[in-house]
């Protein structure tokens, strides 16, 4: 069914977007979700296969010949079939073992990337979508500066504004065009990452299906409880437990390779030679294999022992690490909010001047310097306010996501 949507949605002469559509084509065709997905299925064979190394394992060879030899003709049969099963081989349990964890390592990290798809595509839809206001925005200023700028042409030859309101009238509308021309590059370049990141093709025309970001006026506290759970939760971490792990096994596995193998074995052999003789027997019996390499033995148990600890110090980093990205994450939030409460307030402020700017340039009270300046004032307060909402959007998705929250309501 997914796969399906998927299809549908890109074989459109308009892709409309809506979060849960761009997540789920995210997951879908995601490059490096594509790639994971090869992996873990990499994974699973090698823990197949070293499941299989500890079945019974056998062989089965034939021959047959015909020659001639003193005149007479002979034929030649034979077979030869044994089978044999492991009853102690350090080296392939440990293998085993070994990738049974590499798989759930694969899995663990299969579920983290997933996780990552989900909030960077947020952040690319949003982002798509701040741009696009910023467009909307700035296509209305250079209308309303360019109309102003044709009543002051007017004006002044009906000697009712002097010829400096018209040149900073006329500049105040290359530059709205100016910056509406690199908001529309930004756009571009916004759509192109979007869908270079969720898998669309780059011919496909994008345009986003919801209105304004999502405002959730979402509170939270830092406990030392908190923060623990969280660090005990993180997949990073667990990863890294899970390669800790790892390493064990391999230590272990290059400290008992010096033990013997003992396997338990059945062979049959069979050969007859026509005319002559004919040879029937089987054996039963217990193997002993034995090697050690003197040479590299000690060196390869020390070293296996020296990526165990650095795996252990990895650990110890990683808890240090995330404590610090929980907290630099808690402290952007909590300034992105300010930002965004801030940046409201100062756009009202600026409307209002602009407002208030505006009557008085009509009647004369003002120069055009100061109206102009009011308008310049109100622009970079509304395009703040788009960039403030959007930064908020982004610091609260990526604390939720360290505190194993859901991000996509």
């Amino acid at each position: 069914m997914v796969t399906l949507l998927v299809s549908l949605l890109l074989f459109a002469d308009t892709l409309t977007l809506y979060p849960e559509d761009a997540v789920r084509l995210a997951l879908e065709k995601n490059f490096d979700r594509v790639e994971a997905g090869y992996q873990i299925e990499a994974a699973k064979i090698q823990s197949k296969g070293a499941f299989f190394n500890l079945l019974p394992f056998g062989s089965l060879s034939g021959n047959y010949s015909k020659y001639r030899q003193e005149g007479k003709t002979f034929d030649r049969v034979g077979y030869t079939f044994s089978v044999e099963q492991i009853l102690f081989d350090p080296e392939r349990f440990m293998s085993y073992y070994s990738a049974k964890n590499s798989l759930k390592l694969q899995e663990l990290s299969y579920s983290s990337l997933k996780s990552d798809i989900k909030v960077k595509t947020l952040k690319l839809f949003y982002k798509v979508l701040t741009v696009q206001e910023k467009v909307d925005y700035l296509r209305e200023a250079v209308k309303l500066s360019e109309k102003e700028y044709k009543n002051l042409k007017i004006r002044m030859e009906l000697g009712m504004a002097t010829e400096l309101d018209v040149l900073r009238a006329r500049i105040n509308y290359l530059q709205n065009q100016n910056s509406l021309r690199q908001a529309e590059i930004e756009l571009e370049q916004a759509k192109r990452e979007l869908k270079f990141y969720i898998g669309v093709p780059e011919e496909t025309e994008v345009s986003i299906g919801v209105k304004g970001i999502p405002y959730e006026n979402f509170e939270v506290h830092l406990t030392k409880e908190l923060k623990d759970s969280v660090v005990r939760a993180q997949e990073d971490l667990r990863k890294l437990l899970l390669q800790a792990e790892e390493a064990e096994w391999s230590y272990k596995k290059s400290l008992f390779s010096f033990l013997p193998r003992i396997y338990i074995g059945y062979q049959k052999t069979y050969d007859r030679l026509d005319p002559g003789y004919t040879t029937d027997y089987s054996t039963t019996g217990f193997y002993l294999n034995f090697s050690l390499n003197l040479n590299s033995y000690p060196f390869n148990v020390r070293l296996q022992k020296n990526r165990l600890q650095l795996q252990k110090f990895y650990i110890k980093r990683a808890t240090y690490s995330i404590m610090k990205a929980l907290d630099d994450a808690y402290d952007t939030w909590k300034a992105a909010k300010l930002n965004f409460e801030l940046a409201k307030e100062n756009e009202k402020l600026a409307d209002l001047l602009y407002k208030k700017s505006y009557e008085k340039f009509k009647a004369g009270e003002i120069t055009s310097l100061e109206y102009f300046d009011s308008q310049v004032k109100l622009k970079e307060a509304s395009l703040r306010l788009i960039e403030a909402r959007y930064s908020y959007y982004v610091a609260l998705i990526s604390l939720k996501t360290l505190l194993g929250m859901e991000v996509l309501r």
